[in-house]
Parts: structure tokens; C-alpha cells; sequence
């Protein structure tokens, strides 16, 4: 009779977050291993609740001492063998403090404090992709020229961001901090993948973003990889030093090709569609944690498609 694996306890965060649950589903369908899985979240009740094997509540990633003193209580008290930050204050605090977690024997898998900044900056990450190769959105400034897309430095979820016709307009929004740059046209392009230790570059899926709701993809299809894409990531997430799943977003501009605008050190919300597509989360985390060898370049299934329906938790009364 074989043994079977001994399973791999693991604490994922921001459990009501839609990435964090693409996440652990994608664990649950591994058969080759048991995955125990410890979700933990700011509130108590959310929309992944009963999706892990213990739910368990967390504090603000923006209390980062307190956070990491948390997360590093929980994953002694269930034997987590490593902890995935999901959302930005989250990654911000487990970045901060992943000397002092690691320290005591749990894993984390985070890019570093350098990354995650430059990543939420859409100036510094514009200078980011330009220092890559990689084509980004030309700069403008409130002179024009006309229409002009305007976006928060810091923002997610294409929060506040919208074209502006006119500097009266512009003017009028009050928005000071805004970055400006060109008007983009074509069609939409996720790409989601998984970088190891320094920067490399394992495995990446490519995915149309044909319908968008509050920044999250609910229509996409998995398409084949464009040729001018992978070499420049490879050298955007060598310099950045990502680690993990990340997702990056662009356009391909007819006679100009993809040029990108947004780049997430993290999971991301329509990542589930890329597991079934042929990225190998559970493969991907054993390797990462040196218990297997990397599974090599995805084999994506060109074609498979994500529609995404609402549903609710419901939960009985005591």
C-alpha cells in the first residue's frame, strides 16, 4: 500500500476577496495532495466563508506589526507550513515583516517591500515597464493634448479613472494627484502567471477581458500568447523581484502592439480562469516550497472561457 503525501497546511488571506477563493479552489482539485487550508479575513462573515477548512479573523494589513503578530499566532496554532497575502495592505504588511515570519519556520510567499510600492505607483510602474522594453501609455499633462485618460496614482479596481475631453473638465475634478497619459484604444489582454525566487518567470496564461464590472474580469476567454509578450515580462518581473502569482493588463493597440498600463504583484480576481486553463497553482506552490520540480511552461487550453455569476452565503440561524 502507498503512503499517501502528508498534507500541506497553508493560510491564505483576504478569504472574502473573489482571488483568494479562486485560490483555494484550485487547491481543492489538486489529487495528488491534501491541502489544508486556514482562511483568514478582516471580517467574519464573507462571501469565501466554509471555503477553507478553518476560517479565522484577521486584522487591517494597514496594523502591520499587529497583522504579521496574527498571522504568525495562527500558523503555529495550525502548523501552516506557508502564508499567501492576497490584497495591497496585506501584501504591504507580510512584506514588511517576512523576516520576522519566516523566522519562525512559515514561508511566504510575497514580493518585496520595493515591488509592491513601485507596483501600486502607476508613475513609478510606467518607468517600470519603459526600463523593461515594454511599452506603456504616453505621458500627458493637463496642456494635452486631448482626450486624456486620468487615474489615480494610487488606486485599484480602475477606481476613478475615466477620459477627460477638455482641461475644464479636468480642472473641475479637483484631482491634483491625478496621472494623465494618452487614450488607448484595442482589445483588452490579461495576462496572469507565477515568478520564483528573483524574478523568474514560470509559467503565464493569456486571457481577453471582454467584459469588465468595479475592475474584475466576468468574461474572458484564455488566448494564445502573443510572441512579443513573454521575453519582456521575463525581464519586468526579474527587475521588479516578483514573487508569486501576479497579473498584468494591456492593450493590443492595432500597428503598435500590447502596451501596458497595470501590473499586480498578487492573485488576481479572474486568475481562476488561468488554473483551469493549465496554471498549475498546486505545482506551482510544492515547487516553490522545494518539494517538487518546476512543472515547466504552461500548456494553456486556448479557447476555455469564464462567465461569472453572482451567488450568495447563506447562513442559518443558531
Amino acid at each position: 500500500m502507498i503512503a499517501s503525501p502528508s498534507p500541506v497546511n497553508v493560510l491564505v488571506g483576504s478569504m472574502g476577496s473573489t482571488a483568494a477563493q479562486n485560490l483555494v479552489h484550485a487547491l481543492r482539485k489538486d489529487s495528488s495532495h491534501a491541502w489544508r487550508v486556514v482562511g483568514g479575513d478582516l471580517q467574519r462573515r464573507h462571501g469565501g466563508l466554509g471555503l477553507a477548512d478553518l476560517d479565522v479573523e484577521l486584522p487591517s494589513g494597514t496594523h502591520a506589526a499587529r497583522y504579521a503578530e496574527c498571522v504568525a499566532s495562527y500558523a503555529q496554532e495550525r502548523e501552516s507550513r506557508v502564508f499567501i497575502p492576497v490584497m495591497e495592505p496585506e501584501l504591504r504588511a507580510a512584506a514588511t515583516h517576512r523576516g520576522v515570519l519566516e523566522g519562525t519556520g512559515l514561508r511566504v510567499l510575497v514580493s518585496d517591500s520595493e515591488c509592491i510600492e513601485i507596483c501600486a505607483s502607476k508613475r513609478k510602474l510606467a518607468q517600470a515597464f519603459g526600463n523593461a522594453g515594454l511599452d506603456a501609455p504616453a505621458p500627458r499633462t493637463a496642456k494635452g493634448p486631448y482626450p486624456v485618460f486620468a487615474r489615480p496614482d494610487c488606486g485599484s479596481g480602475s477606481r476613478d479613472a475615466l477620459v477627460v475631453t477638455d482641461r475644464d473638465t479636468l480642472e473641475r475634478l479637483g484631482r491634483p494627484d491625478s496621472v494623465l497619459t494618452e487614450v488607448i484604444e484595442g482589445p483588452e489582454l490579461s495576462v496572469d502567471g507565477f515568478a520564483s525566487h528573483g524574478g523568474q518567470v514560470e509559467q503565464l496564461i493569456a486571457r481577453t477581458r471582454d467584459e469588465v464590472r468595479g475592475g474584475l474580469a466576468v468574461r474572458s476567454r484564455v488566448v494564445e500568447m502573443p510572441a512579443e509578450i513573454p521575453s519582456g515580462l521575463e525581464k519586468l518581473c526579474a527587475r521588479l523581484r516578483v514573487e508569486g502569482f501576479f497579473n498584468v493588463q494591456c492593450r493590443l493597440v492595432p500597428g503598435r502592439g500590447p502596451v501596458f498600463f497595470d501590473f499586480n504583484p498578487r492573485l488576481g480576481g479572474a486568475m481562476s480562469l488561468s488554473f483551469a486553463a493549465g496554471l498549475q497553482a498546486p505545482e506551482l506552490l510544492l515547487a516553490w516550497l522545494g518539494e517538487a520540480a518546476w512543472p515547466g511552461p504552461a500548456v494553456p487550453r486556448v479557447g476555455m472561457e469564464l462567465y461569472r455569476r453572482w451567488h450568495y452565503v447563506i447562513i442559518d440561524a443558531p
